[in-house]
């Protein structure tokens, strides 16, 4: 981020003095923008602050028909582009995600109103809300498009149907079927344990939005470790859980050889939620280490030319940030909307970099050793020899006799009950 970490020198009065200057001579907000390396949203903020201070500014706004244009040229977009380029992916983006792909044409502005309007407009489209006409208000987009991951549904209803009393002779055939099958099945090979099996190394992957989730899932579903959603700052119940857990894999594989690879947006409070983890872990007798920050960083800001944000001046954190880094951060949601493959790739990296191929061939070469074709023929006929032995002997049918009286006891005591009960219901 070698070029705005130089911008974040210029003090913000030096640099609303030269959007003033330009403002008044009707220059644009955008071409503003252009000229001075700034974001629209940057210059927005400083010509507000200036026209307070009583600077004659001049903000421009757009017309009720030319918004209306521009939102269905975005929806449009959506449609036609974005939708289809998240679905080869393989992703359900989220709202989040959708304004940082129309951003990227160009197609609104970096700005928290347009994204609040990208909300409502989406809405729209989705519900295929009318105008007083008649008419669609904008082009439909299908009501599932965009992923919501921060509410949940909590699902205990059962209205499954009543099963029917099974004929006894349809039980028992199917019972037999079920062993002479069973000795067909057993082909005489061993089962392959976990991917992780037999490794050295321990790996969790942390991020910070649960608006993620579905990305992270998708890109690590063949990967088999834990992945953590913080929500921003987590709970101290939440982070307990995930520590207990972690203790247990240090007790197993080492300190040093336990990995938290954590991914969340640059700027104050996720570079800040991350310092906040590694202290609990010192608190909680954890090595600080353990737990590394793989993504957002400002070399892959700068290498993917992913679009920064105004550091907002509400948050505390920003001081310390600014100063070190500039007053422009960005969030992991760009680099998932710009280039989706190039995250996904760091990602499974971060993982890989810790998973020796080597001793997972060897297990599943191991433990996938099938039986010889003339000792599983013996087994299978032992195996026929065994159940026809079983069912002829005398003790197999004494010892099921035994077994169906204890049973029929428990039925009667369970009838005798239902009839108590029916008999205090008629009392009543």
């Amino acid at each position: 981020m070698a070029k705005r970490c130089i911008l974040g020198m210029e003090s913000k009065e030096e640099r609303r003095q030269k959007v003033l200057k330009l403002n008044q001579e009707g220059i644009s907000q955008n071409e503003i923008a252009r000229r001075l390396h700034i974001n629209k949203r940057t210059v927005r903020h400083d010509l507000i602050f200036l026209k307070k201070q009583g600077h004659a500014t001049k903000i421009f706004r757009i017309s009720n028909q030319d918004a209306k244009e521009k939102w269905n040229k975005v929806i449009i977009d959506i449609r036609d582009e974005a939708l289809p380029y998240f679905t080869a992916q393989g992703i359900k983006p989220s709202l989040r995600t959708i304004y940082y792909r129309v951003r990227a044409r160009n197609l609104i502005d970096n700005t928290e109103k347009d994204y609040n309007n990208l909300g409502v407009h989406t809405k729209q489209a989705r519900l295929q809300d009318r105008g007083k006409n008649g008419l669609l208000l904008y082009p439909k987009l299908p009501i599932d498009c965009l992923s919501d991951e921060t509410r949940k549904l909590v699902s205990n209803y059962s209205d499954y149907a009543p099963t029917e009393v099974q004929d006894p002779d349809d039980y028992i055939e199917s019972a037999i079927d079920d062993l002479r099958q069973s000795i067909i099945d057993y082909d005489g090979a061993g089962s392959h344990g976990g991917r992780w099996y037999g490794q050295p190394e321990y790996v969790e992957v942390w991020i910070e939005k649960f608006a993620d989730f579905p990305t992270f899932q998708k890109w690590l579903e063949d990967k088999d470790v834990n992945i953590v959603v913080n929500k921003g700052y987590t709970s101290i119940s939440f982070l307990w859980e995930n520590i207990v857990r972690l203790k247990e894999a240090i007790k197993r594989f080492g300190s040093k050889h336990v990995h938290v690879q954590y991914f969340g947006d640059f700027d104050p409070s996720g570079e800040d939620m991350v310092k906040s983890l590694q202290e609990y872990f010192r608190r909680f007798g954890l090595s600080s280490n353990i737990i590394k920050k793989v993504s957002l960083t400002p070399k892959q800001i700068d290498d993917y030319n992913l679009p920064s944000e105004p550091i907002k001046d509400t948050d505390k954190r920003s001081a310390s940030f600014e100063t070190k880094h500039g007053d422009e951060g960005a969030e992991i949601d760009a680099f998932i909307a710009y280039e989706p493959e190039a995250l996904e790739k760091i990602v499974q990296d971060s993982v890989d970099r810790y998973f020796n191929q080597k001793i997972h061939d060897d297990m599943i070469k191991k433990y996938k050793t099938s039986t010889s074709f003339s000792e599983l023929r013996d087994i299978h006929n032992d195996m026929i020899f065994r159940v026809q032995h079983a069912f002829q002997s005398s003790s197999w049918k004494e010892d099921l006799i035994d077994e169906l009286e204890d049973t029929y006891e428990d039925y009667k005591e369970d009838e005798d009950e239902d009839k108590d009960d029916d008999d205090e219901d008629e009392d009543e």
